[in-house]
């Protein structure tokens, strides 16, 4: 997964904003910061955040979620290990329960009929 996002293609659309829904934008989320995302899909992925407050609030959460996620299972090497294994050093505990739980909100929003502006 690349760390940054790709450059807009075109200035973001109202109209074509409404051709996405906001679970798109959730299941679309992968390509697009892959840079992966089809150009035609990719201008109406953009241009519905560029106008849907939730979700750019759930994108730049999630781009930090990964952040940390990486962070958190960064390969480290043990004090005094000399044969450069490497140690998977395990998720904080706090950092897990704080994902699950807002995956449990977002599941519940799900359910409040969030679909799309």
């Amino acid at each position: 997964m690349s760390s940054s996002t790709p450059e807009p293609t075109r200035p973001p659309c109202p109209d074509i904003a409404r051709t996405i829904t906001c679970q798109q934008c959730v299941e679309f989320i992968l390509d697009y910061i892959d840079g992966v995302l089809p150009t035609d899909v990719r201008f109406k992925f953009e241009s519905h955040i560029a106008f849907c407050q939730d979700c750019e609030i759930y994108i730049e959460n999630y781009r930090r979620a990964a952040e940390v996620a990486r962070a958190a299972g960064a390969p480290s090497r043990p004090s005094g290990a000399s044969d450069g294994s490497p140690r998977i050093t395990p998720a904080p505990t706090h950092l897990v329960d704080a994902i699950l739980r807002s995956l449990r909100d977002c599941a519940a929003e799900d359910g409040k009929g969030h679909a799309g502006h």
